[in-house]
C-alpha cells in the first residue's frame, strides 16, 4: 500500500510539472492601439528575456471594433484553433466611454463564443482599459470616470474577465509627474508612444504570470532605461488603483 501511495504521489507530481511547464497561449483581436508599436512582438519578447514559456498571437483590424472582430469569420478560426490560455479584446479607442452598452454586450458575444468554440472553455478575457484622447482635458475627468465605469461592470457581470487598467497607469504618470510627461505618453491624440506600450505590456505581463511589474527587468530597444523604471513604477501603482477601485 504505501509503495502504491509513493507512486500515486509521484504521478501527480509529474503531471504538476507537466501542466506548469505548458506554454501561456495568448490571442488578441485588436485595433491600431496595439499594433502602433507591435505591443504582442514586445510581450513575446520580454517573455522571453524574463524565462517565461508564453506567446501571444494576434489579429489586429486597424480602426475596429471588438464587433467587427466578432462579424470576422478569421478570428472565429483563430479562436478555435488552439487551447488559449487569455483572449484579449482591445475595443476601438472610444467606444467604451461612447456606449457602455455596446461594449459590454460586444464582450459577452465573445465570451459566448469563448465557451462554445475555444478549445478550453475558461479561458479569461484580458480587456485593456482605453485611455482618454490628448485633445480632451476639457473632459479629462468625465472621461475616465466613464471608462473605469465601463470596464469594471464588465468585469462585474461577465465571468472570467479580467481588467488591465491602463487608463489607470495613464493617469497615474499625470498625476505624478505631471501633464508634460504625460503627453509623452502619445504619437498622435490617440495612440500610444513606445514608452506607454511598453507601460501596458508590464502590466499585461505582471496580471499573467502573478508578479509586480517593478520586478520586470526586459527593457526594450528605444526605451530610455530612466523611463522604463518609471513605467514599471507607474503600471505598479495602477495596478494597485485599480484593486482599490
Amino acid at each position: 500500500m504505501k509503495t502504491k501511495s509513493l507512486l500515486l504521489f509521484a504521478v501527480m507530481l509529474l503531471m504538476s510539472a507537466t501542466a506548469s511547464a505548458q506554454q501561456v497561449k495568448i490571442l488578441s483581436f485588436n485595433n491600431s492601439l496595439v499594433e502602433a508599436n507591435k505591443q504582442y512582438a514586445m510581450f513575446n519578447a520580454m517573455c522571453e528575456a524574463m524565462g517565461k514559456d508564453a506567446f501571444w498571437t494576434h489579429r489586429s483590424q486597424l480602426g475596429r471594433t471588438l464587433i467587427y472582430h466578432y462579424n470576422d469569420a478569421f478570428s472565429h478560426q483563430l479562436l478555435k484553433s488552439d487551447s488559449w490560455n487569455y483572449i484579449l479584446l482591445q475595443e476601438q479607442s472610444a467606444l467604451p466611454r461612447l456606449s457602455q452598452e455596446a461594449f459590454i454586450q460586444s464582450v459577452l458575444l465573445w465570451k459566448k463564443s469563448i465557451i462554445s468554440e475555444c478549445r478550453n472553455k475558461k479561458a479569461k478575457i484580458i480587456l485593456p482599459m482605453n485611455w482618454p484622447y490628448r485633445d480632451t482635458l476639457g473632459t479629462y475627468k468625465e472621461d475616465l470616470e466613464k471608462l473605469k465605469k465601463s470596464y469594471y461592470n464588465a468585469s462585474r457581470d461577465i465571468p472570467d474577465v479580467i481588467v488591465c487598467p491602463i487608463a489607470l497607469a495613464f493617469d497615474a504618470v499625470k498625476t505624478t509627474y505631471g501633464e508634460e510627461e504625460w503627453r509623452k505618453l502619445y504619437n498622435d491624440e490617440v495612440h500610444p508612444n513606445i514608452r506607454a506600450t511598453y507601460m501596458g505590456t508590464c502590466m499585461e505581463f505582471a496580471m499573467i504570470f502573478g508578479i509586480d511589474p517593478l520586478d520586470i527587468t526586459y527593457v526594450p530597444k528605444g526605451v530610455d532605461p530612466d523611463v522604463a523604471k518609471m513605467m514599471r513604477k507607474m503600471a505598479s501603482k495602477a495596478l494597485a488603483d485599480y484593486k482599490r477601485y
